[in-house]
């Protein structure tokens, strides 16, 4: 089985008290997510974290504002497995308007309370969980 390391990051905006979730929208899918992606060769966790942050938002973040909330392991099918570190990330007073990458079709700032009502994959809402501990 291929195992692919990724990053899992729910990016905060404490002013706004707000998560920031991306939609992907495929001949596939459709779901909203946090901000997700591969951890490249040489990259730590939080380093592809920030890259993704920026690749996906536009948004600049400092490694600083990151807190390590854990790891999950996630198979997808029989030759595929992600084995992801989850991150909470604090945007400090950010604009929450931001440009998102190809890869998604839209954004949303959302309520933490609210933010599991937006999510599919079980994955996310786990995840979610230990995120809202840190608010």
């Amino acid at each position: 089985m291929r195992v692919r390391k990724s990053i899992e990051c729910w990016l905060y905006e404490s002013k706004f008290n707000k998560f920031l979730l991306l939609h992907i929208r495929n001949p596939k899918d459709d779901f909203w997510q946090p901000i997700t992606g591969g951890i490249e060769a040489g990259e730590t966790g939080v380093q592809a974290a920030i890259r993704e942050i920026k690749e996906e938002t536009t948004i600049n973040v400092q490694q600083e504002s990151f807190t390590f909330i854990g790891k999950q392991y996630v198979p997808i099918d029989d030759g595929l497995a992600i084995d992801k570190q989850l991150f909470f990330c604090r945007a400090n007073n950010k604009d929450t308007s931001t440009q998102v990458s190809d890869e998604h079709v839209g954004y949303k700032w959302v309520d933490p309370k609210n933010a599991a009502n937006w999510l599919t994959w079980p994955n996310n809402k786990e995840s979610l969980i230990k995120a809202l501990a840190l608010i």
